[in-house]
C-alpha cells in the first residue's frame, strides 16, 4: 500500500495519449499481466480476486490467469449498466488480455522442469547431477521395443535457473544422450512447491 501511494505521486516521464480506446485497453492489460506475474511469483497478491484465484489454483488446479478473469468478469459484466457497453467490451479486452499473459509469464518463469535422460552413462551423469546441483535423481526401468533390452531411464525435476546447467552436465559427459525436458504445472515434494 506505502509502494501504490509513492508511485502514485511520481510524475509521469514518458506521457502517451491516444484517442484509440483500444490501444489503451490492450496494453493496460499486457502491462497488468506482467505486474500481476511478478506479484504471483512473489507469492503475493492484489487483494480482490487475486485472493480467490489463489484459493481455486491451491484447492482445484485452475491457473491463476484464468481464476483470477472469471472472478473479475463477475464484477466487469454486470458494471456495463453504470459505464456502458462499449466500455464494458474494452474492461472485458483488458482483463482477458491481461489473463493471457499472466499465465504466459507463470509458465514461462515459474515452470519446474522435468527432465529424461535416456544415455548409456546414466549412472555417470544421475551421479554429476546430484553432485552439482543437489537434487535427487529417479532412474526408471524402461526396455526397448526393436532392441528388447532393458535400460535405465534418468528422470529429474529441477527450478528453471537449474535447468541451465543440467544440459551442460549431460552433453559433457555423453554428447549423444537422447534428453526430453517440458515443463511441470505442479510440483509437491521437499523443496520444490509449486502449482500454477
Amino acid at each position: 500500500m506505502i509502494w501504490i501511494s509513492i508511485f502514485l505521486k511520481v510524475p509521469v516521464l514518458f506521457p502517451y495519449k491516444t484517442d484509440q480506446t483500444l490501444i489503451a485497453a490492450i496494453f493496460g492489460g499486457v502491462l497488468m499481466g506482467i505486474s500481476m506475474g511478478l506479484i504471483f511469483r512473489a507469492e503475493g497478491t492484489i487483494a480482490g480476486s487475486t485472493i480467490l484465484a489463489k484459493i481455486m489454483n491451491r484447492y482445484f488446479g485452475v491457473r491463476n490467469g484464468s481464476a483470477t478473469l472469471c472472478f473479475d468478469l463477475m464484477v466487469a459484466i454486470p458494471s456495463g449498466l453504470i459505464i456502458g457497453f462499449q466500455n464494458m467490451l474494452l474492461t472485458v479486452i483488458e482483463l482477458y488480455i491481461s489473463a493471457v499473459v499472466l499465465n504466459k509469464y507463470l509458465e514461462m518463469l515459474g515452470t519446474e522442469r522435468a527432465i529424461m535422460v535416456i544415455s548409456k552413462e546414466n549412472q555417470r551423469i544421475a551421479k554429476s547431477l546430484s553432485e552439482n546441483i543437489g537434487r535427487g535423481v529417479t532412474m526408471l526401468k524402461a526396455s526397448g521395443f526393436y532392441s528388447k533390452s532393458d535400460e535405465e531411464v534418468l528422470y529429474f525435476i529441477c527450478t528453471p535457473q537449474q535447468w541451465t546447467l543440467v544440459i551442460p552436465i549431460v552433453q559433457s559427459i555423453d554428447p549423444d544422450a537422447f534428453v526430453i525436458t517440458e515443463g511441470v504445472r505442479s510440483v509437491r515434494g521437499q523443496e520444490l512447491s509449486q502449482l500454477l
